[in-house]
């Protein structure tokens, strides 16, 4: 709450990201050093159960997007990549979870045959985006 920036919520919030019922407006960096503080603090075992706890808030967008950063300091099998892959709500999520997580995980080519997100545009994004992350 700290880090609230309402300006960058509401213009969030205006450009459709609706899924959310709550928006602190954090960017990306903020989250990052979040993150890093949260791994300077806590056990791998800790930082998992925490990164779980995050991405079930499913209405809180700094919630998920903390959990993919947290994922991606995380060892995680190929079915927990492929579950975060199928589990993304945003292209903004798809964006983070490709930078974090998928682009150095050795599942990424198997998800980018097959990415099993929510939507046709979302699985059609993530390809995209997982594509340059492996293709660069």
């Amino acid at each position: 709450m700290a880090f609230r920036n309402g300006v960058v919520a509401d213009t969030l919030r205006a450009g459709g990201l609706s899924c959310y019922s709550i928006i602190f407006g954090l960017n990306l960096p903020q989250l990052k050093q979040i993150a890093e503080a949260l791994r300077s603090e806590h056990t791998p075992e800790e930082l998992r159960t925490l990164a779980d706890a995050l991405l079930a808030d499913r209405g809180v967008r700094e919630s998920r997007l903390l959990a993919y950063h947290l994922y991606g300091m995380l060892p995680l099998t190929d079915a927990e990549a492929r579950q975060l892959a199928a589990d993304v709500q945003t292209r903004e999520e798809v964006e983070i979870l490709c930078l974090r997580v998928l682009r150095n995980h050795p599942a990424a080519p198997q998800i980018l045959d097959n990415p099993g997100a929510s939507t046709p545009d979302l699985q059609q994004h993530l390809q995209a985006i997982l594509t340059r992350h492996l293709n660069p």
